[in-house]
């Protein structure tokens, strides 16, 4: 499975699960889970702090129940302690400050001499560059190897940024790739690309909004492209 896909996937279960029925993911919140990844944040830990948040959320708000309290209490009728939360606050976003704070603790337990992001930063380009020397060599499409090829020049030019930029321009150049290889095809293909990622949202896709379909939908279409054309990914999995 596609790591990404399922890193967000797996968040994604844990915090609707949790917080119950009639509520959806924003584009915001899907960023919000990308830029965990990014900075490389344990699973674990996230799903920690998902927990931890809701828990405080519900303690704050269970003695509210007979109406609305304005700030997002439950509603009446609701047991106390259990079920699907209530009221407001419904959004990854909003639990996002606790959720930060518990991977703050993470970071300072694990950080025994920790390098700096510059350093960090250094390394991840080493070993990307290393990465894609391997992926050229063994790249029989001279098309594709052509472009990974400016791909490593590229990423040669982000020497001494921190490791957080590397990331993110990183997987720019990633979409960037996908994208100008999809506009390459012809309609017909593009269309059948389209159906299958269309088909992998499924009956899941009339609970999103517009913005996060959008962004499944884009998120499945690269990753039926990475599977029909073999593209490789630039940061190892």
């Amino acid at each position: 499975m596609n790591e990404d896909r399922s890193y967000v996937r797996e968040i994604e279960r844990y915090f609707l699960t949790a917080i119950g029925r009639g509520v959806m993911l924003s584009s915001k919140d899907y960023e919000l889970i990308q830029s965990w990844k990014r900075r490389g944040v344990p699973r674990e830990v996230l799903l920690r702090g998902i927990q931890r948040a809701l828990d405080d959320y519900k303690r704050r708000t269970e003695g509210m129940v007979g109406g609305t309290t304005g700030g997002g209490g439950m509603e009446r009728g609701e047991a106390k302690g259990t079920g699907a939360i209530k009221g407001g606050g419904k959004s990854l976003y909003y639990f996002s400050e606790p959720i930060e704070n518990e991977i703050k603790s993470y970071v300072m337990r694990s950080a025994v001499s920790q390098p700096n992001a510059e350093d960090r930063g250094e390394r991840l380009v080493e070993e990307i560059t290393e990465r894609l020397a391997g992926i050229i060599a063994s790249e029989q499409n001279p098309d594709l190897r052509g472009r990974y090829s400016e791909i490593r020049d590229r990423v040669l030019e982000y020497h001494g940024l921190d490791d957080d930029i590397v990331y993110r321009r990183v997987e720019e150049l990633q979409q960037s790739l996908y994208d100008e290889l999809f506009e390459s095809l012809n309609e017909a293909e593009r269309e059948s690309i389209l159906e299958e990622a269309r088909s992998m949202i499924h009956m899941g896709g009339k609970y999103m909004t517009p913005e996060a379909y959008e962004q499944s939908l884009l998120l499945y279409r690269n990753q039926v492209i990475g599977q029909r054309l073999k593209i490789k990914k630039l940061i190892a999995e």
